[in-house]
């Protein structure tokens, strides 16, 4: 048995493909062969024997061992002619070694297939993570000009949470609904309030504090909506009171008044 013959054998042997006689062959090649020869082969079947991961944990119904090995030989035999002539007393007989190399082809295609599949979608998923992250920086460079750093900083910040706003009453005149967000930090005085889709008006919107116990309504901040969105500082403002916030449009939007108002 030459090296190339061994290198095949081994990586049959590592998969489990070898009857017994075939085992008995390579085992005795194996031990006759030099010490580089054999750390080789070790090698070659331990890179095989990390493939195991990739397989799904099933166990192989009884007898698909040699369902496999007879189809790979009736494969074979399907391909082979007959020779046109003979010459001589005796026929040609086939290599006795040509079904160990097809059974050996047809495997090193499976695992090259299984490999490269692996591979494929281990680039999709990295790829897929560096599209977030590209998105994610752009989105948080588009804050920081809208909001400030401060915003961004608290984004990242544990003790902040985000309270949403949403209209009281359905607006179906409105194309976009609109909504609101305040970011709550509870170790910072000033909080941020950060609206979209409210319909432009020639007024400010204001955010009130309405506690519904007979005190007059108190006024946190004022500001225009340019272009559907807004963002505006918020001070004074304690995490109990956040219930009773309202944000208000000075007159009626379209049919009805605009109030918005902290959503479950």
């Amino acid at each position: 048995m030459n090296t190339r013959e061994l290198f095949e054998m081994a990586s049959l042997d590592v998969l489990g493909l070898l009857d017994e006689d075939e085992r008995s062959s390579f085992e005795r090649a194996f031990r006759a062969a030099d010490p580089a020869t054999q750390a080789q082969v070790r090698r070659e079947q331990r890179r095989f024997a990390d493939l195991e991961g990739t397989l799904p944990e099933v166990d192989a119904p009884t007898g698909l061992r040699g369902r496999v090995v007879n189809a790979v030989r009736e494969a074979i035999a399907s391909v082979r002619t007959e020779p046109v002539g003979r010459i001589g007393r005796h026929g040609v007989s086939m290599v006795s070694g040509s079904a160990p190399i097809w059974r050996a082809a047809c495997i090193g295609f499976a695992t090259a297939s299984m490999v490269l599949a692996g591979f494929a979608y281990s680039v999709s998923q990295q790829n897929r993570t560096i599209a977030d992250g590209l998105r994610n920086n752009v989105a948080l460079e588009q804050m920081r000009q809208i909001a400030g750093p401060v915003f961004v900083s608290m984004m990242g910040d544990p003790s902040t949470r985000m309270v949403s706003m949403r209209p009281a009453e359905a607006a179906p005149d409105l194309s976009m609904p609109p909504g609101a967000n305040l970011v709550f930090n509870t170790k910072r005085s000033e909080q941020t309030l950060v609206c979209q889709n409210l319909p432009m008006i020639a007024g400010n919107y204001s955010l009130v504090l309405d506690r519904r116990d007979g005190s007059v309504p108190q006024t946190l901040v004022e500001f225009s909506a340019s272009a559907g969105t807004a963002t505006a500082p918020v001070r004074g403002l304690k995490w109990d009171d956040v219930p009773y916030l309202q944000l208000r449009a000075p007159a009626a939007v379209g049919q009805q008044s605009l109030v918005l108002v902290p959503g479950s």
